[in-house]
């Protein structure tokens, strides 16, 4: 009799992902409450030690995601070339971006929209092409209204999704959203590499079609 040896489990898929945006704009309340599932009004030490990462599996396929923390300095609103000459010797890029700014502040936007033809420089170098812009704190007054924040995330070829840390809602969309349109881009430059291996295994196909439809559902 053949003793069977137990297939290992797969790698986790590294997801790493860029939140990015100005003072208050409540970054490290969603990095916190999508890990911990908690609203804490002061900075947990776990992720002020280093950028967090947790396991997570998501449409069925376990990711290992990096949340890297980027605030805007003025001096970047001031030249946002800046930005490309400080990180242009840089080797390691994002897989996926989210930019965040406050429903409640419109210069918090502005500040996005100003250094965004940089950062889409940066990103075009590293291949990033997965990028959200995210309405936090949904729960506040809003200065800029929902069409504004649509009409900009379209012009820029960007997701848009709407979260408030706060009370909990939206965070887990706005994030899997991302991953999601990670895994999705991954398989498709699968498909165009290994035809034959797209052809042969009905696993990938599978997976694609899950990946898929859950973005859409989440997305809308």
């Amino acid at each position: 009799m053949t003793a069977r040896i137990p297939t290992p489990p797969a790698s986790p898929q590294e997801i790493t992902i860029f939140v990015l945006g100005g003072n208050s704009t409540g970054k490290t309340r969603i990095i916190e409450r999508y890990w911990l599932d908690e609203y804490k009004t002061q900075h947990c030490p776990l992720l002020e030690s280093a950028d967090p990462r947790m396991d997570r599996t998501i449409a069925g396929t376990r990711c290992m995601l990096t949340f890297v923390e980027i605030g805007i300095p003025q001096s970047w609103i001031r030249d946002p070339t800046e930005i490309y000459r400080q990180w242009e010797s840089a080797t390691t890029f994002p897989h996926a971006a989210m930019l965040v700014y406050s429903v409640s502040g419109r210069h918090t936007l502005e500040a996005l929209q100003t250094i965004w033809p940089a950062l889409k420089r940066y990103f075009d170098r590293g291949k990033c092409r997965v990028v959200e812009v995210v309405a936090a704190k949904s729960d506040d007054g809003g200065e800029v209204t929902i069409d504004e924040e649509r009409a900009w995330a379209k012009q820029v070829g960007a997701a848009f999704g709407e979260c408030s840390a706060r009370e909990g809602k939206g965070v887990t969309e706005v994030v899997e959203k991302l991953v999601l349109g990670v895994l999705e881009e991954r398989e498709r430059e699968k498909e165009i590499t290994s035809p034959q291996e797209r052809t042969d295994d009905p696993n990938i196909r599978r997976s694609a079609r899950m990946i898929k439809y859950l973005r859409h559902r989440i997305c809308g």
